[in-house]
Formats: structure tokens, sequence, C-alpha cells
């Protein structure tokens, strides 16, 4: 953002998308879950953990896999 002709730098706790920090995040919310839900549901919430942190580990490698046709 600018303000008055200066450069102000954004100030968030997470970097990006995939980042580090967005994968923990992702794993401090689920907790709660894991805690509360039994059955069938915490196969889902473990599922979306493992999706999340298998694209933290791989985003930056996504972008060389992906075709030019979808870019």
């Amino acid at each position: 953002d600018h303000v008055r002709g200066r450069w102000i730098r954004p100030r968030r706790w997470i970097r990006y998308d995939g980042a580090p920090e967005d994968a923990a995040l992702g794993v401090a919310l689920a907790i709660p879950a894991l805690v509360v839900f039994d059955g069938w549901l915490t196969a889902v919430i473990v599922g979306a953990i493992a999706v999340s942190l298998v694209y933290a580990l791989l985003r930056r490698r996504l972008v060389a896999w992906t075709p030019d046709w979808l870019e």
C-alpha cells in the first residue's frame, strides 16, 4: 500500500498461502475439532491436515510442475 507516496509494508502473520506458518495454523485450528469429534469425521479432519501439510511442503514445486497452458 502507498500512503502519501510512501510504501508501507503489509503486516501479516502468514506470509503466503502454503507457508510453514500457514500449515502450522491449519494444524492448530484442527486440534480442537479432533478432540470434539470422533468416528468418520476424525478421518476427514486428519485427511484435511495431511493435504494441508503436503501442500505446504510441495507448494513451491507445484509452479514448476504446472503446464504452460494453465498459466
